[in-house]
């Protein structure tokens, strides 16, 4: 039978440095994929801001050169990244259709005309559907 364990409890910084010590070495490369709605900042219509202890690590963990950062939206990658501003992350936007990468190189995904029209039916749909309830539909 595979040996179980249970993972520790992680609550300060502290608790995340001791369980990752000696599981990296010097020469390993991290890579962090980080969604921002949600996840980074509070889930909200517009484009909220992160709390500012996260901004601060997030701007610490970019400016380490062992660390490959992605920060992913489902918005548009310009309002993600005009928002963000962190160098040396790599910004994903529209779910990942659209990325740019710190050097500048991008690329994009262009969904067909018939595929954008039924989603928009369905997110109508969605929308009348939770419309009475206290659910929402964000695009984005």
């Amino acid at each position: 039978m595979a040996e179980q364990k249970k993972a520790p409890l992680l609550r300060k910084e502290e608790d995340y440095v001791k369980a990752l010590e000696g599981f990296f070495t010097k020469e390993d490369q991290v890579a962090l994929l980080l969604d921002y709605d949600g996840t980074l900042a509070p889930l909200s219509e517009e484009l909220s801001a992160m709390p500012k202890d996260t901004e601060i690590n997030i701007k610490k963990l970019a400016a380490n050169d062992k660390v490959f950062m992605v920060v992913f939206s489902g918005r548009d990658l310009a309002e993600i990244k005009n928002h963000l501003k962190f160098p040396n992350v790599t910004y994903a936007g529209n779910h990942g259709l659209e990325v740019e990468y710190p050097s500048g190189k991008k690329f994009k995904i262009e969904m067909p005309e018939e595929l954008l029209k039924k989603h928009q039916e369905l997110v109508t749909e969605l929308k009348e559907k939770v419309r009475l309830s206290r659910a929402g539909v964000l695009r984005k």
